[in-house]
């Protein structure tokens, strides 16, 4: 297992049509989990995601019905996470079609003053040490579904 760990500084004055844009290489092929941390003093004012190509993990797009009862995805320029003391955890289970590759982390920032820094931990790791957690994990929590635990 690899944890690979980077800080994402985002200038002040970063507007979304002119993007932050830092590249990570992973070296394994499986990525399990994201973290992210935003410090106290964002004030929701640093934006950020993290794709690789047209697959987006943090934050993960679902489909939205509307008021019609039309199913739409959410698009990957739309979805952004910000926030004030804030740490989110996204499992992401994503086998890479290569390796190594790269993840694409792209941030805009509204603040005027300061730049802002999001705090990123991932945790990659080779599939075929991956694979067999992942198959007992979901065991244990059918189980526990069917114990009432």
């Amino acid at each position: 297992m690899t944890l690979y760990k980077i800080d994402f500084t985002v200038p002040a004055n970063t507007t979304k049509d002119n993007l932050f844009i830092r590249k990570l290489e992973i070296s394994e092929d499986f990525l399990e989990k994201i973290y992210v941390r935003i410090p106290f003093g964002h004030r929701a004012k640093a934006h950020m995601h993290i794709r690789y190509g047209l697959d987006l993990f943090v934050p993960q797009p679902t489909t939205v019905v509307d008021a019609e009862g039309n199913r739409i995805k959410q698009n990957i320029e739309d979805l952004w996470i910000e926030g004030d003391n804030e740490f989110f955890e996204f499992p992401v289970f994503y086998t890479a079609p290569e390796v190594p590759f790269e993840i694409t982390i792209e941030g805009y920032n509204e603040s005027q003053y300061y730049d802002h820094t999001f705090y990123i931990y991932i945790i990659a790791l080779p599939k075929k040490v991956a694979l067999p957690f992942l198959i007992i994990s979901e065991f244990v929590d059918l189980f526990k579904k069917l114990i009432g635990v």
